[in-house]
């Protein structure tokens, strides 16, 4: 024989009870609110990123490297822009990727182990812009894609948004998709976990 548990009847809460737990409610999102601003309101940190590249990394002639970061526990994120003026702009070759401040996980990551790994298998950990001065149809945006090579993480500029006849290489590399010049610049901005 089977026994059944008798039926709970449950009550509709009241107005003032409704009232009690939306205050409540309220009061804990405030002070969650709080806690969340406090812990990220964390000044930025200035970090040098470093070009490297598959033969001969570019040189940024009279322009700039520059990158800014902030640590929450272990969560990175930061940005960083690089402008290529003159005199003295070499744009390298080979396939380029910029560093990023901290080591990537790579037990959470994807992580690729050099600069000629396939694209489409490593995580991806931000997105950027590469803007040709020289040629504006040759701008666009690029995936920022996540390599360690020597115990330093890097992010290489992928360019699967590009199309033909303009996407000749799956990251951006010398020549490909444009030639580096004065006035040319890469940006990116980035998350992930060291």
């Amino acid at each position: 024989m089977v026994s059944f548990t008798p039926i709970l009847g449950l009550a509709k809460p009241t107005n003032s009870e409704v009232a009690k737990n939306w205050i409540e409610s309220a009061e804990y999102q405030e002070e969650n609110n709080d806690l969340v601003q406090a812990a990220s309101n964390i000044a930025l940190t200035a970090y040098s990123p470093v070009i490297i590249a598959t033969t001969t990394p570019p040189n940024v002639g009279a322009g700039r490297i520059v990158g800014e970061c902030q640590v929450m526990d272990d969560i990175v994120w930061g940005n960083f822009v690089v402008e290529f003026t003159d005199p003295g702009v070499v744009g390298g070759s080979g396939e380029f990727a910029v560093s990023l401040p901290h080591v990537a996980d790579s037990s959470f990551h994807t992580v690729g182990s050099s600069l000629t790994a396939a694209t489409g298998t490593n995580s991806i950990i931000g997105e950027g812009h590469i803007s040709d001065a020289s040629n504006l149809s040759l701008t666009g945006s690029v995936a920022l894609d996540l390599v360690t090579i020597s115990g330093v993480s890097y992010v290489r500029l992928v360019t699967e948004p590009y199309a033909a006849p303009v996407k000749t290489n799956r990251v951006f590399a010398a020549g490909l998709p444009s030639n580096l010049g004065t006035g040319d610049k890469w940006t990116g901005s980035f998350i992930y976990k060291k």
